[in-house]
């Protein structure tokens, strides 16, 4: 599901789906870099900032979106989001594009708190802040 929903307070459920941009493909990384969901995680941000000598302070935030309604927001994210138009391509190419399209509507309306037609959320995100120590 998403961050915050369905896995446990402000917590990722470990697949990689979240919102505002639910990834449910892997991104495509050089064999040794980091998960980019690793960013989302408390232990995971001071594992890979804390060996280089950084200060971490981390604060988890809350943002709210709001939308003219879960269809325009899909439409808005098959145009601009890199992760949503890839998956509707490889989804097109097996012929799912229409499942994955409903899929993702599911999702955004199970997370709508509006109830005039529009879309509304709050999306957790973790906010990391790294700063180099005093000498280095």
């Amino acid at each position: 599901m998403s961050a915050g929903r369905g896995a446990g307070r402000g917590e990722l459920d470990g697949r990689g789906a979240g919102l505002p941009g639910d990834c449910r493909l892997p991104a495509a990384t050089a064999p040794d870099a980091a998960s980019p969901w690793a960013w989302a995680a408390e232990d995971s941000v001071k594992a890979l900032l804390g060996p280089l000598g950084y200060a971490v302070r981390l604060a988890r935030r809350m943002a709210s979106f709001s939308y003219r309604s879960p269809d325009s927001y899909l439409g808005y994210l098959e145009e601009v989001h890199g992760p949503t138009i890839m998956a509707m391509r490889l989804a097109a190419g097996q012929g799912r594009r229409a499942e994955l399209s409903a899929e993702l509507f599911e999702l955004y309306s199970g997370a709508n708190t509006a109830a005039d037609g529009m879309l509304a959320f709050d999306q957790e995100y973790l906010l990391a802040t790294a700063a180099a120590r005093a000498g280095q």
